[in-house]
């Protein structure tokens, strides 16, 4: 990946940030106190993936990358399999915690979350 990207990834995985976002999320959800358990353990489970993301970025930026095309290949497999494993997990939480959300605040949830980027930036 490029470096301006990656910094890019590794800012987004800061922990100030991904608070910034997770408080921002809750403001606008506007949770009952029956929501609050629910929130927590989403919120913590958030935290730790984006920690796990960040200890995982380190590790591999301070790999010396393989000269030959089918090691690239491979590193790059690995990483990217263990992006799946991590967004699997990423998916059943979030979907845990929004089936408890009225239609109001799934509306709010749907807003807050970043969507996926095709064609013209």
């Amino acid at each position: 990946m490029h470096g301006r990207m990656m910094g890019h990834m590794h800012a987004a995985m800061d922990p100030a940030k991904v608070d910034a976002r997770l408080d921002k999320l809750k403001s606008a959800l506007k949770l009952s106190n029956g929501q609050q358990a629910g929130w927590q353990r989403y919120a913590d489970f958030v935290r730790e993936q984006a920690k796990q993301h960040r200890e995982q970025f380190d590790k591999m930026r301070e790999q010396t990358p393989p000269t030959r095309a089918p090691e690239r290949m491979e590193r790059m497999s690995e990483h990217m399999q263990l992006r799946m494993k991590s967004m699997e997990a990423m998916k059943d939480e979030t979907r845990r915690f929004y089936d408890t959300l009225t239609d109001t605040q799934k509306t709010a949830f749907d807003q807050a979350m970043p969507q996926p980027r095709h064609g013209k930036r």
